[in-house]
């Protein structure tokens, strides 16, 4: 694993010193690692769709991501790198020999901070003792068994061409590149575990250092810089408002055990009207595909800030490479990118704006449209359910106070600090500013996913590039003696929320089982009899062994299927009359073709189960034999 990230890293790493010669080490490391991702992921389906998830389709994508390293055997790049390295060393070793305080705290808070994430991520896919895979993140509940069941597609189970691990037969069209990266790295010997939480970890430090890094561009503050991490981790609004009656109601009194029990979610309840979410709990701990958008989409701001021509030549190859990478991020980059070459025509004329925009959108094009094919020729997914009006996003308000209440409730402070922040800055900052807007009343005029909610992916973009702004005001009353004093009282009318769903992650309160060690072993025992293009009838739960062999189930999860547009309806009546027994069974099995069925504890309903069913085992033992068995999970074969 460490062997293909380091080669696809360092290729890119390459590639972008080309286009962002004057860039620090960390702005060309924050940029190379997801670059390198995206690179190896589509190199290496491209080559396993022909050769097979085998070591020379692996090999071959890992040479080919790090070809542009071949661009050092020049004099000109190599010693470009090699000053801004030395630069790079030289600034970290003049702050190790004369350290202050202040340096010493922010070491000490970073250093809190960061293991916190470290325990955040850790917990977001874990193995336990026994094997048996776990998650910390109720919210990830239902997204982390999807990932795994991509993963193991490609990893061990032939999927190629890629079809929905829920449902059998269907074009795979939801951003899954991230996840093949990921079964490389299963490939190349790590777990599932651990390569999950190597990947998120590395793009999401990539993601902070590039908000840390655009705040301290934009503002010229360091303080700033430094709030600007908080407030964006730790999202949410006044939902941390109901915690006092929640202590009160608690079964016990005692505030400790409470803080290990945390009850609820305070940025995410739908009976409290919390629809916000923490960015941390409910995207960057779960939706993976965002994980690999959003370092590259700050990568994208920041080649777009410079305003060189040569970058917009890298920025229109990161956003065309998007598509399969993530959907939502390459969306919101069009339309940005769309209302900021509109504005530079308003403000300079069209030859300037054509001079500097045309590059971008002529890579852009040349290398989403493949992508976009694929994705839109022969898919399943009913394009329509993801464009339709749909007004105030999620808060269900009928009228504009109703809407305004929703957002300030839900935010805090946080949107009144924007509207002054925005009022202090610069013209050619606030210019900059103002098309990322669309990824605010895009999403709250339009519903653009069949689930209105996963409009958040791409608000979450207008709240990044928000986030400077308000860091910005902060760290100028920070700088007023009459106003600091309540500085630190804003920051946590901001965070306190976000803070508490993250303690709630941390600390396991809600932490769920993905797979037990038999769920495993019943999934290994599934590979040897079944072929990759096998029919397998399951219940339509989120998670089940199909999943981890790597086999796609006839009928998964339909709330997967719902909300990537898929319609699932004529399989779900079959699939419970099968289940019963029903007179009708037999043909239906014949007619659809179904190889294997599934009988396990979750069809039973041993489990505690998203997905009830009428059940009749007799049927299966009267009529077809056993393929495997592992305790009480049974494959059954139908014959033909």
């Amino acid at each position: 694993m460490l062997l293909l990230f380091l080669l696809s890293t360092l290729g890119a790493l390459a590639l972008v010193g080309v286009f962002a010669r004057h860039w620090t080490l960390g702005e060309r490391l924050a940029a190379a690692i997801p670059l390198g991702n995206l690179t190896l992921g589509l190199l290496g389906l491209i080559l396993a769709s022909r050769l097979g998830m085998t070591p020379v389709a692996m090999g071959l994508a890992t040479v080919l991501s790090f070809s542009p390293a071949l661009l050092w055997l020049r004099t000109g790049p190599r010693r470009r790198l090699a000053q801004v390295v030395s630069i790079s060393i030289s600034r970290v070793q003049a702050r190790l020999r004369k350290p202050s305080v202040a340096g010493i705290a922010l070491a000490l808070w970073y250093g809190v901070l960061f293991s916190l994430l470290l325990r955040f991520f850790w917990g977001a896919c874990y193995a336990e003792s026994d094997g048996a895979i776990w998650t910390l993140n109720v919210a990830n509940l239902g997204d982390l068994p999807l990932h795994i069941g991509i993963i193991q597609g490609f990893a061990v189970g032939g999927n190629f061409p890629p079809e929905h691990p829920a449902m059998e037969g269907a074009k795979l069209t939801y951003p899954f590149i991230v996840d093949f990266t990921t079964a490389l790295y299963v490939r190349g010997g790590a777990s599932i575990p651990g390569a999950i939480f190597f990947q998120d970890a590395t793009l999401v430090g990539c993601t902070l250092y590039w908000l840390w890094r655009l705040t301290r561009l934009f503002t010229r503050d360091s303080v700033a810089a430094h709030l600007a991490l908080p407030l964006a981790l730790f999202s949410g609004g006044w939902g941390f408002l109901y915690f006092g009656g929640d202590w009160q109601n608690a079964p016990s009194s005692s505030l400790t055990e409470l803080l290990f029990h945390l009850p609820k979610s305070y940025t995410n309840d739908a009976e409290r009207g919390l629809r916000w979410g923490n960015m941390l709990c409910v995207l960057l701990g779960t939706q993976r595909s965002l994980v690999l958008g959003m370092p590259i989409a700050l990568t994208v701001v920041r080649l777009w800030w410079s305003g060189k021509r040569r970058g917009m030549w890298l920025a229109g190859l990161l956003v065309g490479l998007l598509p399969l990478g993530h959907v939502h991020t390459f969306a919101s980059l069009g339309g940005v990118a769309a209302l900021q070459a509109l504005t530079m025509i308003f403000r300079e004329g069209f030859g300037a704006a054509v001079k500097r925009w045309l590059p971008f959108f002529v890579i852009l094009g040349a290398f989403a449209l493949p992508s976009l094919a694929y994705m839109l020729v022969g898919s399943h997914t009913n394009t329509a359910q993801f464009a339709r009006f749909a007004l105030g996003w999620d808060g269900k308000a009928n009228d504009v106070p109703g809407w305004t209440r929703f957002w300030l409730f839900n935010t805090g402070p946080f949107i009144p600090l924007l509207v002054l922040g925005a009022g202090r800055v610069s013209r050619r900052w606030l210019v900059f500013y103002l098309p990322f807007l669309v990824c605010f009343f895009g999403p709250n005029v339009f519903q653009m996913a069949p689930w209105i909610w996963d409009n958040l992916k791409v608000l979450i973009y207008w709240y990044l590039l928000s986030v400077p702004l308000v860091a910005g005001l902060l760290a100028s009353w920070w700088r007023q003696k009459g106003v600091r004093i309540w500085v630190p009282l804003v920051v946590l009318c901001c965070t306190l929320a976000g803070v508490l769903d993250v303690w709630q992650v941390a600390t396991g309160t809600g932490k769920q089982q993905i797979y037990s060690a038999a769920e495993q072993r019943f999934g290994e025992a599934i590979v040897p009899v079944t072929k990759p293009q096998s029919r397998i009838l399951t219940s339509a739960a989120f998670t089940h062994p199909v999943y981890w062999a790597g086999r796609r189930t006839w009928l998964g999860y339909t709330g997967w299927l719902w909300s990537h547009g898929l319609d699932y309806g004529y399989r779900e009546e079959a699939l419970k009359k099968i289940y019963s027994g029903d007179p009708e069974a037999e043909a239906l099995l014949k007619k659809y073709e179904i190889d294997f069925v599934a009988v396990t504890p979750r069809e039973r309903g041993d489990i505690p189960n998203n997905y009830k069913l009428p059940f009749n085992e007799d049927f299966f033992r009267q009529h077809y034999p056993v393929a495997a068995r592992e305790g009480d999970y049974v494959l059954y074969k139908i014959t033909k």
